[in-house]
């Protein structure tokens, strides 16, 4: 399988996130991954999708037919919960379970065996740290245990993603 490395760029922040995914992400994904997090209410999700769709639109990446129908995908569903969850395809992940970051977990598939784990760790102020480590990935103290201390000069943690049995971690 090739691996591709995708950069989304979050206009909002000027964060980069860089993710190891075994294909590259939708253009509905995108938006997905630069909007994740808790609004304090559905309409500051809708701005960060309507942010995402014009930068998109302006760099030639969609035509404005498909931001329109991004934007209402988003504003009819997700955005509703005044939170953008993750998914299992946008974490690449394929075996085990997911927090999705709204307080719900997703079933990636089935059990997870072995490491090293990639762990990637967003913190407050959109500092994006990766490490390896070999952890239980479904745990949130386990993930918490590492980036806490790695997001502790950066207000803290806002975001934890675990890949399993990352190849990225492989020497």
């Amino acid at each position: 399988m090739q691996m591709k490395i995708v950069f989304l760029f979050i206009a909002l922040t000027g964060a980069v996130i860089a993710s190891t995914l075994a294909n590259a992400l939708t253009p509905q994904e995108q938006v997905q991954v630069a909007c994740l997090g808790l609004y304090k209410n559905p309409g500051g999700c809708v701005k960060c999708v309507v942010n995402q769709t014009e930068m998109m639109m302006k760099s030639g990446q969609i035509p404005g037919g498909v931001a329109g129908q991004i934007r209402s995908f988003f504003a009819s569903g997700m955005c509703k919960g005044a939170c953008m969850p993750t998914s299992c395809e946008i974490n690449a992940q394929v075996c085990g379970t997911l927090d999705l970051g709204c307080g719900t977990r997703a079933t990636c598939g089935p059990v997870c065996h072995g490491g090293p784990d990639l762990i990637q760790c967003i913190c407050q102020d959109q500092t994006v740290r990766e490490t390896c480590a070999t952890l239980d990935c479904n745990s949130a103290p386990d993930q918490d245990a590492i980036c806490g201390p790695i997001c502790a000069p950066h207000g803290g943690e806002s975001f934890v993603s675990c890949f399993p049995v990352n190849d990225a971690c492989v020497p």
